[in-house]
């Protein structure tokens, strides 16, 4: 713990402990949320938004499927968005758990 810190912003999300698909969908609109906060404060350039976005959106449809490989899909998906904000270590904490929630959907 620090004894003194000036200046700096504090922001916490926290993934639902269930797996369940409107758990699922919140930590989705949650983590677009959170790209766009880090995108405003300079942490992630206009294309690295961009192509996140576009990543998120495209295992968000892979969710919603219904079809016996959906969840690998949007897993996949969002382990390809992983690599792209590698950079942001504040992203990468939020994104783990949901990739592993996108997974558990089997």
């Amino acid at each position: 713990m620090a004894s003194s810190v000036t200046g700096s912003s504090v922001h916490m999300n926290t993934i639902p402990q269930k797996t369940g698909a409107q758990n699922l969908f919140t930590a989705f609109n949650e983590f677009r949320e959170s790209l766009t906060r880090h995108h405003a404060q300079g942490d992630l350039d206009e294309d690295t938004y961009r192509e996140a976005l576009a990543d998120l959106e495209s295992a968000l449809r892979s969710a919603r499927e219904r079809t016996p490989d959906s969840s690998k899909r949007a897993s996949m998906t969002l382990r390809r968005l992983r690599g792209r904000v590698a950079d942001c270590p504040a992203l990468m904490a939020e994104l783990t758990p949901l990739i592993a929630a996108a997974g558990d959907r089997a």
